[in-house]
């Protein structure tokens, strides 16, 4: 659809309005992860992951993966820290705890095995 058509149709009238609006439509989903309290940007490790695909259960669904990630990866917790560090990470905003099926504003437990 070519941008005077959209315009029409949304009801817009400047083009920086219809940029703005097809910038966010063509640009990649970014799946984050929230573990202890921080929201990680996995977009580009989910590809990576060695236990493949399980990381979707989490990544983007709005569910804290703490809990999870340390009961699976409690025997290299250390290896878990070192690729959480190298990843984009950021503190939860209001919008993001609305969306979150537990309030992330709690401390975790922390799974000793």
């Amino acid at each position: 659809m070519d941008s005077e058509n959209l315009r029409k149709r949304a009801n817009i009238s400047s083009s920086s309005e219809i940029s703005a609006i097809t910038s966010k439509i063509s640009s990649p989903l970014k799946l984050e992860l929230l573990y202890d309290g921080l929201l990680y940007d996995v977009t580009d490790w989910v590809k990576k992951h060695p236990g493949g695909a399980i990381i979707n259960m989490y990544a983007g669904k709005g569910e804290d993966a703490t809990i999870a990630i340390q009961q699976f990866h409690h025997r290299a917790m250390d290896k878990v820290e070192r690729i959480l560090k190298c990843l984009p990470r950021r503190t939860p905003n209001e919008d993001d705890c609305k969306y979150f099926s537990q309030k992330i504003s709690m401390p975790q437990i922390k799974v000793c095995i």
